[in-house]
């Protein structure tokens, strides 16, 4: 089925009409309700009712969830799959928090507004600055604090200076331990979390426009869930939809591609239903990938040893990015290369600093369990287990080594320092040497949905006014307010953001949405 967005705007004004504000009847029935009112889209009775419905138990569903408790409202959470996460399970971990105790401890000078000034230079084009500011200033309040208070640990060794940022203020967690906490705290607050539960629609008062509800799908029945007061919208992008990549970023070329999005709930579903109703989309041909993963392993058999030190070479042999890009950002160069396959190249020196790391990206271990890794004691040796031409990729790590050596700046592609960390790179000399072979895989999407100036929580129409009711929290909205490369389909996002940003933004939209009166009492 090909998707657009008239057809999605035509589907919103089809269900035009009076609406019909029926109150809570058979709440919790566990059976199918009855049929909606005719000609108007609202159903004549809910199965249930909370202050506020979440859509999706990531990152900002599962803060929202906590955050329901300090604000005195309910809260029901609707997560499509069998567990909790999504994408914030299998995230980097790093969370952007300027002005944190942390590097107040360690004696590094940061605030909101030096992060606000790092990212509207980093992001440079068509950026919401309005956005920017506010995940600043949220994620530079309490969320250290907030996070701490629930157990959560921050050690000095995982403070990194990353993408985007000017100096280290990317605090780093194991996200699915992160995952676990917030969804124990959630409960505990008592947040009603329903597994396996697909929302399916959207409800709109077609009048006023005000979100009502929501059309849920579990257990083989129809239900619908009254939100008294607004309807939180996080349910991620569409990375696991090959259907919508195909119609928005690659064609039918994404048919050969590999999709390391982790969460199967990434299905776009959330921007359809809110696109049905007139909801206006953002840098929907954005897609993000990772050059991380082995072509030839299982779906994680990846790392980015290159953030430590490691060069990316070719298939013949040949240097062709800055490696401090990073591997969110390397991929486009990856993709005009033979096969969109490389080879990253380190030495001993490296692989003995990450012999003890037990990152996802950087650990030896893991690298070697994959059974994917290569190694020889000369370049030469290596560039056969890799078959690829010894003179030329020898060549190429003489000169790499050279300039290093050098200058500290690698002529070809003026690599100074390293991704992740600002570190220096260092010469690639010492036996043995180890190489991996990777190639980029779609990870997120970056369009979503656009949020209004005036507040920058609720969603905007294609006319330009909020849809009342309708928060967004978490990628189905934050990527997209991030910059772009013009004249390409690739964005420009800064690490620390999007994780951070997920529970900043799930914290905040449910402080707005307590303020607001009841719909079926206003």
């Amino acid at each position: 089925m090909e998707l657009n967005r008239r057809d999605f705007i035509k589907g919103g004004i089809a269900v035009g009409g009076l609406a019909a504000m029926a109150g809570l009847a058979g709440c919790g029935s566990g059976q199918a309700s009855a049929s909606a009112s005719t000609g108007t889209g609202v159903p004549e009775q809910w199965d249930d009712e909370a202050d506020i419905i979440a859509i999706g138990a990531g990152g900002a569903g599962l803060a929202a969830g906590i955050e329901a408790q300090t604000q005195g409202v309910s809260i029901i959470i609707c997560e499509s799959q069998a567990m909790v996460g999504g994408n914030s399970a299998i995230c980097n971990g790093g969370i952007a928090i300027p002005g944190s105790p942390l590097q107040a401890e360690l004696g590094i000078d940061d605030s909101p507004d030096q992060m606000f000034e790092d990212l509207c230079a980093w992001f440079a084009t068509d950026y919401d600055e309005g956005y920017v500011r506010m995940l600043c200033d949220l994620n530079g309040g309490d969320m250290y604090d907030w996070l701490t208070s629930m157990g959560v640990v921050f050690e000095a060794s995982g403070l990194l200076q990353s993408n985007g940022h000017s100096r280290p203020r990317e605090h780093h967690v194991t996200p699915g331990e992160l995952i676990n906490t917030l969804n124990q705290n959630a409960q505990a607050a008592g947040a009603d979390i329903r597994l396996n539960t697909l929302v399916t629609r959207i409800i709109q008062n077609p009048e006023t426009k005000r979100i009502l509800g929501v059309e849920i799908e579990q257990n083989g029945s129809t239900q619908y869930l009254k939100a008294k007061k607004a309807v939180l919208l996080c349910s991620g992008g569409y990375g696991r939809n090959k259907t919508m990549l195909n119609e928005w970023n690659f064609g039918p070329a994404v048919e050969d591609m590999t999709v390391f999005n982790g969460s199967l709930g990434q299905l776009g579903q959330g921007i359809t239903m809110a696109m049905a109703l007139g909801a206006d989309p953002r840098h929907l041909s954005y897609c993000g990938m990772l050059t991380v993963q082995n072509p030839d392993g299982q779906t994680g058999d990846a790392c980015a040893m290159y953030h430590q030190g490691a060069v990316l070479v070719n298939l013949e042999g040949e240097r062709f990015v800055n490696e401090a890009q990073g591997y969110t950002n390397v991929w486009s160069e990856l993709l005009l290369q033979p096969e969109n396959i490389c080879w990253q190249v380190w030495d001993e020196p490296i692989a003995e600093a990450c012999s003890e790391n037990e990152s996802g990206y950087y650990s030896m271990s893991k690298i070697i369990e994959t059974g994917l890794m290569v190694q020889a004691d000369t370049l030469e040796d290596l560039a056969a287990q890799m078959d690829i031409p010894a003179d030329a990729f020898v060549a190429t790590m003489n000169q790499y080594n050279a300039d290093i050596e050098g200058s500290g700046v690698d002529s070809a592609f003026g690599r100074a320092h390293l991704s992740g960390t600002g570190a220096a790179p260092v010469a690639l000399t010492t036996p043995p040497y180890y190489a991996f072979k990777t190639t980029s895989v779609v990870s997120s999407t970056y369009g979503g949905l656009k949020r209004w100036q005036e507040d920058h929580l609720q969603a905007v129409d294609v006319f330009g006014n909020v849809i009342p009711g309708l928060y967004l929290a978490g990628n189905i909205s934050d990527f997209c307010n991030m910059g772009i490369v013009p004249g390409t389909r690739r964005p420009i996002n800064a690490s620390g953001c999007s994780f951070g940003g997920s529970m900043s933004f799930g914290r905040k939209c449910v402080q707005e949405m307590a303020k607001l009166d009841n719909w079926d009492e206003a």
